[in-house]
């Protein structure tokens, strides 16, 4: 299980930069319990994340949207590499397979 904080935040800035864009944050909740790490400290994560400039949260008609900012692409890029490789593997995976979920539900062909 993981327990470091600044481990988590990675994992959701990683996750962020994998989707290639804004996505909902229930999805980013989705992806990171398939890693163990619960709702609740996703949300408290992304919060402190949120505060500290490296994501935005937005909402638009009740959905909220998490965005990585410049300085949270620049952490991820740097330092992404000290998630270990099956981690980094695995949440790849999952973001593809939410975000192909996302695009199905909007009706969007892959190209």
């Amino acid at each position: 299980m993981i327990n470091d904080n600044q481990q988590i935040k990675m994992m959701i800035m990683f996750v962020l930069r994998s989707a290639g864009g804004t996505i909902p944050s229930e999805t980013v909740f989705q992806i990171m319990d398939e890693c163990g790490i619960g709702q609740i400290r996703t949300l408290s994560e992304l919060f402190e994340l949120r505060d500290m400039g490296h994501i935005s949260l937005i909402t638009d008609e009740d959905t909220e949207y998490a965005v990585l900012e410049n300085t949270g692409i620049e952490i991820v890029s740097a330092l992404g590499r000290d998630l270990s490789p099956s981690l980094r593997e695995n949440l790849m995976i999952i973001t593809e397979k939410e975000v192909a979920k996302l695009r199905n539900n909007l009706g969007i062909q892959p190209s």
